[in-house]
């Protein structure tokens, strides 16, 4: 007879228990251990980034800036003036309508800039007394200017500058140039004064108001008229337009300020520029993992490697180099989600870098026109052929194409469509001048074209190839 078996101890469903309980027992804590050693990594690597910017005497903490900006008297601030300015500029329905319909290619309208103008005149002239200060401060910290409440106007001061170029194609359409170059000092002076803010908002908001001064001077210039009547642009304003337009002194230090802001904005706080721009939220990266401060030491590698990048002065020499050093992951290690995002960001701060470049470039072309308007109203009659003929007496040098791979001078093409000066453009070839874009018709805009073209003579844009 068998003998029965003795009975277990642990039934089998017990058993298992046992054991799960035994492997949480095991695996939480190692989950915790992990967690606090990966995190005191990543607080690390970002501290790492955090000390090497202060050793080699960069901002980079909030209050590292507080010592970059002047204390500028109320009395005396340009951005102030700007801002009532924007308060002021309000257009009717009908002017915004007329704005929002109207093409690139139409011929001005000189009746509505003529009726914005007079509906606009109080903020014309409040940005007109704010171009007489040469200081500006468009908050009261300078943290507030870091983390991007520097700019609750920005929209409407877009108004006044739209209002502004309006108002220098009226002027000049009524032959009272001496109001057109004021309106473009005014816009210029606008965009100027946001750069010393410790932001790339500031340098963005610049850029934008360049480009507006730099396309009222290819309407006004290929026929103003220069000369010592009062209603006539005056040399010596023409002169120092000119010298403003060329002026570089402040340019490269205001765009490391610029990424430097930029630097402390993505790493101190959390709706950064790099979240809301680039849809990286900090909730999204802690879906994939707990280490913030990894992905900020991260983004703080990027803006360091485009801060050293950008002090070059040509845009071919800029070679952004977004991987940082090692110990830090790869993007992908944080997720896909969160490397395709940062490919995407990386693309468009290499594009911002290129939009200042170019800015630059398309100021040096109209400081070059104004320069040969003034050659041709001292040699009336007299046919102009080489940028050469400008130095020194216009210009102490021709001007460097910051576009230009081989750091080239910008070029003069007086053949073609109509005479012209041009930059090599985006792609950094020469392609001799041409006003179409790549896929040989006319773009819409100027800067579709192949080269960065700046008209010396009046040209209606062709509708069709």
């Amino acid at each position: 007879m068998p003998m029965p078996r003795p009975p277990e101890k642990f039934p089998p469903p017990f058993r298992w228990l046992k054991r799960i309980l035994l492997a949480y027992a095991i695996l939480i804590p190692a989950l915790i251990a992990t967690w606090f050693t990966w995190s005191w990594y990543a607080h690390r690597a970002l501290q790492k980034q955090i000390d090497a910017a202060h050793a080699r005497g960069e901002p980079i903490e909030p209050e590292d800036f507080d010592r970059l900006l002047p204390t500028v008297d109320p009395a005396k601030n340009a951005a102030l003036h700007y801002e009532r300015a924007a308060t002021l500029c309000v257009w009717t329905s009908a002017q915004d309508r007329w704005d929002r319909d109207r093409n690139y290619n139409d011929p001005p309208d000189y009746d509505m800039a003529a009726s914005i103008s007079d509906t606009c005149r109080a903020a014309l002239d409040e940005a007109y007394l704010g171009a007489t200060f040469s200081q500006a401060r468009w908050s009261t910290l300078p943290s507030a200017e870091i983390y991007g409440t520097a700019w609750p106007s920005y929209g409407r001061l877009r108004r006044v500058v739209n209002t502004l170029k309006l108002a220098a194609e009226y002027h000049h359409h009524i032959h009272d140039d001496a109001a057109a170059l004021r309106d473009v000092a005014t816009i210029l002076h606008c965009a100027d004064s946001h750069r010393p803010a410790p932001a790339l908002m500031g340098s963005v908001v610049a850029t934008a108001f360049e480009e507006v001064a730099c396309s009222a001077l290819m309407e006004i210039l290929p026929d103003i008229s220069i000369g010592t009547d009062h209603k006539q642009a005056d040399p010596q304003s023409a002169r120092a337009l000119l010298a403003r337009l060329l002026d570089d002194k402040e340019r490269i230090p205001s765009r490391l300020r610029s990424w430097y802001g930029e630097r402390s904005f993505a790493i101190y706080f959390e709706d950064s520029g790099m979240s809301r721009t680039f849809g990286l939220t900090m909730e999204s990266i802690l879906k994939k993992t707990p280490l913030r401060p990894l992905a900020e030491a991260r983004n703080a590698a990027l803006l360091t490697s485009i801060a050293n990048s950008v002090a070059q002065p040509f845009y071919p020499d800029m070679h952004l180099i977004y991987d940082p050093a090692p110990p830090l992951p790869e993007p992908r290690s944080l997720g896909e989600d969160f490397a395709t995002t940062w490919d995407y960001g990386v693309n468009a701060f290499r594009r911002a870098v290129l939009l200042e470049q170019r800015s630059i470039a398309d100021r040096r072309l109209a400081a070059t026109a104004i320069a040969i308007r003034l050659w041709r109203a001292d040699h009336p009659g007299a046919p102009f052929t080489s940028l050469e003929d400008l130095v020194p007496a216009y210009l102490a040098e021709i001007p460097a194409d910051p576009l230009a791979p081989d750091h080239h001078t910008l070029r003069y093409q007086p053949a073609g469509e109509v005479p012209r000066l041009y930059s090599v453009g985006d792609d950094g070839v020469d392609d001799h001048g041409t006003l179409r874009d790549k896929n040989g018709g006319y773009s819409y805009g100027r800067f579709q074209a192949l080269d960065l073209n700046f008209c010396l003579e009046p040209w209606a844009r062709p509708t069709s190839p």
